[in-house]
């Protein structure tokens, strides 16, 4: 599997490299950092600087190593079984304050009446499901995408008004819904890029940051997403068209339908 990995890299030297240092995360029994990688290999006594820039000078590229991952994962499906993943945003806690995207964040796990703040690093991932051998048990989780989602530096007050405008086109632009949508779309195309997965359904489950019109209004073809909702949310069926009235306003509702805590 790594070997198909080696189109990802742009030299053999740092495809090596990376292959020692992926050896050295599957034995490391302390933390999992660059450093703890390169003491479990018993390279702490040599050069530190070749292992670190494989990461911060992009010495490979992400999208390649998650196709060779998706290609497997589709390869282990049954054939016309879906492919079902789960998307999510989370908050890498960081120390650094010139790690680039870090700022702070609403922590999600402070009480509800009690707001903290956390200064990390926001990201999206992919998860693809992996089916128990017997296809009874529960399944296993395996990343399939990972993407960085920073949010704009926000501009002084007295910034003019241009600047104003660019940070809110940025800010949409780099909103979860929005980032979540066009990754879905990779993950469709990675899929349809292999005969394993080409025509291949697609379900996606995800939370109730994602269920929102950005993402279901922009879902890729052959694509079911799953979503959680409030219980008590409103709901209307679509309007009929018998019912629209020849003056006046179009109708966007329909009439009432019931809540989901009314569906248990």
């Amino acid at each position: 599997m790594w070997a198909d990995c080696r189109g990802a890299f742009k030299t053999e030297k740092s495809w090596r490299r990376a292959r020692n240092l992926l050896v050295s995360s599957l034995v490391c029994l302390g933390r999992h950092t660059i450093t703890g990688f390169l003491c479990a290999a018993g390279r702490q006594f040599r050069d530190w600087s070749g292992d670190y820039r494989v990461f911060s000078e992009s010495r490979f590229e992400p999208d390649e190593l998650f196709s060779v991952i998706t290609r497997r994962l589709a390869d282990c499906l049954q054939p016309g079984e879906p492919f079902v993943a789960a998307m999510d945003d989370s908050i890498l806690r960081k120390t650094g304050r010139r790690i680039p995207g870090v700022k702070y964040h609403r922590d999600p796990m402070s009480p509800p009446f009690r707001v903290n703040l956390v200064r990390g690093q926001r990201v999206i991932q992919l998860s693809g499901a992996l089916p128990a051998a017997d296809g009874q048990g529960p399944a296993r989780m395996i990343p399939v995408d990972f993407v960085d989602l920073p949010s704009p530096a926000k501009p002084r007050k007295d910034a003019p008004a241009q600047a104003w405008q660019r940070y809110r086109e940025s800010r949409l632009a780099c909103s979860a819904g929005r980032v979540g949508a066009l990754r879905l779309h990779a993950l469709r195309s990675r899929l349809d890029a292999d005969a394993s997965g080409q025509g291949r359904p697609l379900w996606v489950v995800v939370d109730g940051g994602f269920t929102n019109k950005t993402v279901l209004k922009d879902l890729p073809e052959r694509s079911v997403l799953v979503g959680r909702i409030r219980g008590d949310a409103k709901l209307y069926h679509p309007p009929c068209p018998e019912s629209a009235r020849p003056l006046g306003r179009r109708r966007v509702y329909g009439r009432r339908a019931a809540t989901p805590e009314q569906l248990e």
